[in-house]
């Protein structure tokens, strides 16, 4: 092969994988949190049999508080289908606090703002579609 046609080749091939989306993004607002104390933990789940489990998420990430709201940008996601647990550490010790009833005392929601009814949504509740290209939603922290 002719030198000048090995390098447009090899330049071609540069600008592809450069170019090339291997998955989609999410960017998670949360709003509605009652003050700046504390953080805001966010689970992703893509496995309906792990959701809401503490120990069995994709990914977890930990966020500081802004004027009462907290926004975060999963990237490189495989497009198809997940669920997001949060909660609000308002005492920052990394936990989520119930009181002696087992009763939550700190915030917490679910994406597609799902509801819990004696426990925790299922997966299918708080599913969304992520695709390759950005996805966006927001979810309201209840008290």
């Amino acid at each position: 092969m002719p030198k000048h046609l090995n390098l447009v080749s090899s330049t071609l091939l540069c600008i592809l994988i450069a170019t090339k989306s291997f998955g989609g993004d999410l960017t998670v607002d949360i709003f509605g949190l009652r003050n700046n104390n504390g953080d805001v933990h966010i689970a992703l789940y893509d496995n309906p049999d792990a959701f809401p489990s503490s120990d069995k998420m994709l990914r977890e990430v930990q966020k500081p508080i802004i004027n009462r709201q907290v926004k975060h940008r999963f990237v490189d996601l495989k497009p198809g289908n997940y669920a997001l647990a949060t909660y609000h550490d308002e005492n920052g010790n990394d936990s989520f606090d119930t009181n002696f009833l087992g009763l939550p005392i700190e915030g917490y929601a679910f994406s597609n703002d799902a509801k819990v009814f004696l426990g925790p949504p299922s997966f299918l509740e708080a599913q969304i579609n992520v695709t390759p290209y950005s996805s966006k939603i927001q979810i309201r922290m209840g008290y």
